[in-house]
């Protein structure tokens, strides 16, 4: 629970948005910032780049909503009260939120943690909306203060979250306010990267090339009506391979193999069929079908 301090002006536009968001007033014992006062925030002596970058947005937002300009300090050894931000042991971008001695941690686990959890505390106690990559909406507010037994903690059940559309896919910062880190989201190392499918998808082709192998094997592709594709192929189609081949089956297992020993960092590969409907009638695969299906 928070509450928010808009100044005057913002009164009833912000109090329809709390409303609408289903927060109720709390009782708080902790400011954090205001206009003419306000914590430090402090990040580690050397700080990684999603450290760094927590901080930078922090203070970004910070400055938009309650016009204060936090000083960012690196330290291991500051002992005031600040806004900490630090990198913990976890699952994969996990966060969490706490009041300490006067102070808010906020921390997190590789990659992106430390910066989701910034980003948590600017959504919740800040009111920092951010509809598109052109729209954010950020209240004038006079004060913003926490509960002094914050301890809120988040773990992404999904690793790998992507939002497959234009503006998240073009503008990694939205895609980052949006913690969404898939193929098409190209986010550099101070966002924590994100996950790059090898091939990505209807990968058939890429792994088997139809140019290459049908001349000497149209055994390797789709058997329709009792036909192999011709040579060249019939249609504009590439077609899909026969994956009940021992020898399609085999070649496929090394290319999937060689592609992941030569990747820098190989997560998640796709060995999926081509983007077309043209699937193998032949026996042998129609067997597998009606037995799976």
């Amino acid at each position: 629970l928070y509450i928010l301090k808009p100044k005057q002006s913002q009164q009833k536009s912000l109090l329809s948005t709390i409303l609408f968001a289903g927060f109720a007033p709390a009782v708080f014992a902790l400011d954090i910032a205001s206009s003419d006062s306000g914590l430090p925030i402090v990040i580690p002596a050397n700080p990684t780049p999603v450290e760094k970058y927590a901080a930078e947005e922090l203070d970004k937002y910070m400055m938009l909503a309650v016009k204060y300009d936090a000083e960012i300090i690196e330290s291991d050894d500051y002992t005031g009260p600040a806004i900490r931000i630090s990198t913990k042991n976890g699952e994969r971008d996990a966060i969490q939120l706490q009041t300490i001695d006067g102070s808010l941690a906020l921390s997190g686990s590789a990659p992106a943690g430390p910066l989701y959890a910034a980003y948590e505390f600017l959504e919740n106690y800040c009111g920092v909306r951010w509809w598109t990559s052109r729209e954010t909406f950020v209240p004038d507010l006079s004060l913003i203060q926490v509960p002094d037994d914050l301890d809120y903690s988040f773990t992404p059940p999904i690793y790998n979250r992507e939002i497959f559309y234009h503006d998240v896919n073009m503008n990694p910062e939205f895609a980052s306010h949006l913690r969404s880190n898939g193929h098409h989201n190209k986010l550099p190392e101070k966002m924590g990267g994100h996950y790059e499918f090898i091939y990505f998808v209807h990968s058939f082709d890429l792994l088997l090339p139809r140019s290459k192998y049908l001349q000497e094997h149209p055994e390797y592709f789709e058997e329709i009506n009792g036909k192999r594709p011709g040579v060249p192929a019939d249609s504009n189609s590439i077609g899909q391979l026969c994956p009940t081949n021992k020898e399609v089956q085999q070649i496929v297992t090394q290319r999937v193999l060689e592609a992941l020993r030569n990747a820098d960092a190989p997560r998640i590969i796709s060995v999926s069929q081509n983007d077309n409907r043209d699937y193998c009638r032949c026996s042998t695969c129609m067997e597998s079908i009606s037995t799976f299906t």
